[in-house]
């Protein structure tokens, strides 16, 4: 009768946890920083980004300048430009955990690491 009794509970307790299981998602990416720990918080970034998705907001601002300088004898013109640029992106959700997969330096002295992320 015990025997029965644990696997009823034993099999509602399954039940419940499959949903609860079946929501967590893995994602393998890469992050590219200046040492382990600025690469791994760009990959855990990235994680959130290909699972949850992220609003992008951008701006951009043309500025333009002319000056004209009268003298007796000659007149100067001088024009110059920028161009400023923002982008913004927010991206929402968590990480429950996360293992390091590989951690290594590229050519250019950063370091490219890839984790899976949970």
């Amino acid at each position: 009768m015990k025997i029965k009794l644990y696997s009823i509970i034993l099999g509602i307790a399954l039940l419940f946890a499959a949903p609860l299981s079946a929501q967590v998602k893995s994602v393998m990416v890469e992050g590219i920083g200046a040492n382990e720990n600025a690469a791994i918080k760009q990959a855990l970034v990235q994680a959130l980004i290909s699972t949850k998705g992220a609003s992008i907001q951008s701006s951009t601002t043309l500025s333009s300048d002319y000056k004209q300088v009268m003298t007796d004898v000659a007149t100067a013109i001088t024009a110059s430009s920028s161009i400023e640029e923002d982008v913004k992106t927010a991206t929402s959700g968590y990480i429950s955990a996360y293992d390091l997969e590989t951690s290594k330096k590229n050519s250019d002295g950063e370091t490219v690491v890839k984790i899976k992320a949970y």
